[in-house]
């Protein structure tokens, strides 16, 4: 039978192509024309508008593939945006098919991985098969490439690092994809990679459809097993990354032809050409990365997607960060002439031993190790021990966090999988980390029984377990145990200085312990929710564990962290308790028991700050992050510093490190939000926060944050439905109230917005930007400038920041009208003076 396509000539017993892949089925005749009359659907029965099925309405065609048509619908039962794929009715007329199609959608719609497209279900409608998927919003990886080709290096690494990890996951699951290609991989309005349509090339692939030397899949992407017409397992999916990930640095693909034939020949006969002959900008490691990937012999290739996305992110962190993606190097229009074979693969194995050794010999340092100390489970007879569990872990992430060549992620980012059933690789694949330290904890009789496991989080092994015991007075020895313990079998040690750093961390006495531990879990609350009573409950369990110990020093920060966040939350009331004041003294007498702490001078710093010396604040903050670099809590304070005074830029630095510190930690995400969108960075803080959302969605600011960007996106609709889940949460949240006067005057509403406006009673709520802007799209100038100057006197001392910087007027888009206006043009040259004055001072943090 010969194939119309490609003109292949295949057995007569075949229903594809085994040149191009193409049905070799023929179209039925017409039906009986009186049940046509009875069941014809219109003529076009996917056209825009038509309720398809009776629930989904159909909005537009995405595309078409060898499977059939996929069109954007609206789900009208869950009242979500969906993809529906339709079946060819020549694929779906096959019975025995279709129940394979339902047996591998049972497998694939079990992964639930960000970088994974989501399966829904298989439904039939009239005879009409069709599948339901999540809808991703964005460009396929094929449509990218075209318009941009090569991709910069940085970019192509992320993206494939992203594949790597989705396919990693799916691969875990028993899921091998088989036909993993650029138009199967979408890539979402934040940079999010996600891979489509697993389970349905196997599907075809399947007993009684594939006949001897048939290929499955699309050739340019096949590996050479699947052009032999063999099983493929999941070191076919890695090869065809290998492809992908060779087109998008290169520019093309490594092989091409006249027909699919020809090209899946060259799979399977042809050795590529470096990726690097092409564009000499690629690193030397990844050029090694894409030809293992394409090795010819499965045996040869990575064995499992984890150890891809494992290389590609170590390539990534040693790329230069002179933007947020590196650009592409200088490329060829062709390569350099061609060699003798024998000469291009000695020259060829010679250039990736040559850069890989001098990558890792002499451009790249020793590379850190990644840890995460998860939560320790509670074993105890009465399973009250939650507290002491957290507590030791945290203990020894500290311990662990000042060795050298020790990147631990920190609490948050840990904390996140308490209640989680994941795996270590899970862990693993989620907080990047190559190490993790779990175990279990018993407390009986007034002893400490921990059993501690340290895994790998790559290979999902346990390279250690060891039991640890103490009596409950002896946990910093304990905890010591444990960090040494951990520290030898990585072959790992404690950094110069580190070891002073624990003096005034530590109690002798368990109860003020457990007091002070209790102390920062309802502070996190306070943080999240601002609760009073959570605020109350903090102060309380501070104060008992200084009372129970006057000399423990974290409690003393704990007590002046507390109320630090109500200052930055709530303005002090004049007749209330004098919180700046208990803050002051709180802090200086942590700075008394310990003046080497870095929490201690962290606090100094506070002090100053909201006293508005800024030069004395800043010099506590400089020997604070001089003294631990690597604390999460020093280096999000510094930060925070700077974000106050309105030097953006300097802040970013030190939220992105407290983010690399605490990927989880969502408050740096907020905060890197603000700075990126005061900075003019709107495209970057959008994504960012969509992420902190992903992290933290029953936090209200998250929410506001997201809403806020999307705003200026312009993408109203999402906004409105953003802020809805916010107020879900808490409708009497004023961030987000304010938000909503803003969305009101971008949709013309003027006298609703102007009518919101007069319902705000706090002075603050009306000097803040929300509002401006507000008033910037109804045209009341004379208002927006009387409040940018309100803001400028009276800001620091109801929010405690630096309202209406320098950087925040020339970026805000709304107030690009009032440029021409004398007044506020002196208002951008003085506040550019206070700009250039601050960034004198202290740019050089």
């Amino acid at each position: 039978m010969r194939c119309p396509r490609c003109l292949a000539d295949n057995p007569a017993s075949s229903r594809y192509c085994a040149g191009c892949g193409a049905s070799l089925t023929p179209i039925p005749d017409a039906p009986d024309e009186s049940r046509t009359q009875t069941l014809a659907p219109p003529s076009d029965p996917f056209s825009t508008g038509i309720l398809f099925a009776g629930r989904y309405q159909i909005i537009e065609e995405l595309g078409r593939g060898g499977m059939g048509r996929v069109y954007k619908a609206f789900d009208t039962k869950i009242q979500e945006r969906i993809a529906v794929k339709i079946i060819r009715p020549e694929i779906a007329g096959d019975e025995k098919t279709i129940a394979r199609f339902r047996n591998e959608l049972k497998l694939a719609r079990q992964i639930t991985h960000r970088n994974v497209c989501r399966t829904h279900d298989l439904g039939d409608s009239g005879g009409t098969h069709y599948i339901t998927m999540e809808y991703v919003a964005g460009e396929n990886l094929q449509k990218i490439m075209r318009m941009t080709r090569p991709l910069s290096i940085g970019r192509a690494v992320d993206y494939a690092r992203q594949i790597a990890e989705g396919l990693s996951e799916a691969h875990r699951l028993g899921v091998v994809h088989r036909d993993l290609k650029p138009q199967n991989i979408i890539i979402d309005e934040a940079g999010t990679a996600k891979i489509m349509d697993f389970g349905i090339a196997r599907t075809v692939d399947a007993a009684g459809q594939t006949q001897e030397g048939m290929m499955i899949g699309t050739p340019e992407y096949m590996a050479p097993e699947q052009a032999e017409g063999k099983p493929a397992d999941p070191r076919a999916d890695i090869y065809a990354l290998g492809i992908i990930l060779y087109e998008m640095v290169a520019g093309q693909r490594p092989f091409s032809g006249d027909t699919p034939l020809s090209v899946a020949l060259k799979q399977k006969a042809e050795v590529p050409q470096p990726p690097v002959e092409w564009n000499t900008q690629i690193p030397g490691a990844l050029n090694a990365l894409i030809l293992k990937c394409l090795e010819k012999d499965k045996a040869k290739r990575y064995q499992a997607a984890a150890e891809v996305a494992a290389e590609l992110a170590a390539i990534g962190d040693a790329l230069p960060r002179s933007g947020e993606y590196r650009r592409a190097g200088r490329t060829r229009a062709f390569p350099a002439r061609r060699k003798r074979p024998w000469v291009i693969a000695a020259a060829s194995a010679a250039a990736v031993v040559l850069a890989v050794l001098g990558y890792f010999l002499v451009l790249k340092p020793p590379r850190a190790v990644a840890l995460a100390v998860l939560p320790f489970k509670d074993l105890s007879p009465g399973q009250n021990q939650g507290l002491l569990c957290e507590g030791l872990a945290d203990d020894i992430r500290i311990r662990l966090s000042e060795m050298a060549r020790l990147k631990v992620s920190l609490k948050d980012s840990s904390d996140q999988w308490k209640a989680s059933r994941k795996t270590i690789v899970d862990f693993g694949r989620d907080l990047h980390v190559q190490k993790t330290v779990s175990g279990t904890l018993r407390v009986e009789n007034g002893e400490v029984l921990l059993n501690v496991e340290l895994g790998d989080a790559v290979g999902g092994f346990i390279s250690l377990t060891r039991t640890f015991q103490a009596r409950l007075e002896e946990l910093n020895r304990l905890v010591a145990e444990v960090a040494g313990a951990v520290g030898r079998e990585l072959r790992v040690g404690a950094a110069a200085g580190a070891l002073p750093l624990f003096t005034g961390r530590e109690t002798s006495k368990l109860d003020a312990y457990l007091e002070y531990r209790e102390g920062m879990r309802v502070l996190t609350g306070y943080r999240n929710l601002g609760k009073n009573e959570d605020f109350q409950a903090a102060v309380s369990r501070f104060q008992k564990a200084v009372e129970l110990d006057p000399g423990y020093c974290l409690a003393h920060v704990g007590l002046g962290d507390a109320y630090e966040a109500r200052l930055g939350r709530t303005p002090e009331p004049s007749e209330a308790v004098p919180w700046q004041t208990a803050m002051e003294a709180s802090y200086r007498r942590a700075y008394e028991i310990n003046a080497d702490l870095p929490e201690s001078l962290l606090g100094l710093g506070w002090v100053y700050f909201h006293r508005e010396d800024f030069d004395q604040a800043f010099g506590y903050f400089q020997r604070a992050v001089a003294m631990d670099p690597r604390n999460q809590q020093v280096v999000y304070g510094t930060g925070s510093f700077l974000r106050s005074i309105g030097l953006y830029e300097n802040a970013l630095k030190y939220y992105q490190r407290a983010i690399d510190l605490d990927p989880l930690a969502y408050r740096a995400y907020l905060t890197c939000i603000s700075c990126l969108s005061y900075s003019g960075r709107f495209e970057d803080a959008l994504e960012l926060a969509k992420r902190a959302v992903e992290i933290e969605p029953a936090i209200p600011r998250t929410h506001a944050y997201y809403a806020r960007q999307l705003i200026l996106a312009g993408r109203l609709d999402e906004a409105d439905q953003e802020l809805k889940r916010g107020e879900e949460i808490d409708t009497a949240d004023p961030a987000l109230f304010r938000l909503r006067i803003w969305l009101t005057a971008l949709r013309g509403r003027r006298n609703e917005a102007q009518e919101m406006i007069s319902r705000l009673e706090r002075p603050e709520d009306l000097l803040r930007y929300e509002v401006t802007n507000a008033q910037a799209i109804l045209g009341l100038e004379e208002e927006v400038i009387q409040s940018i100057r309100a803001g400028i006197g009276n800001g620091f001392r109801l929010s405690k920041e630096c309202l209406y910087t320098h950087l925040y007027l020339i970026h805000n888009p709304y107030f690009r009208s009032l440029m021409g206006h004398p007044r506020f043009k002196e208002i951008l040259a003085s506040e550019k003076l206070k700009y250039e004055e601050s960034m004198r001072k202290f740019g050089a943090l």
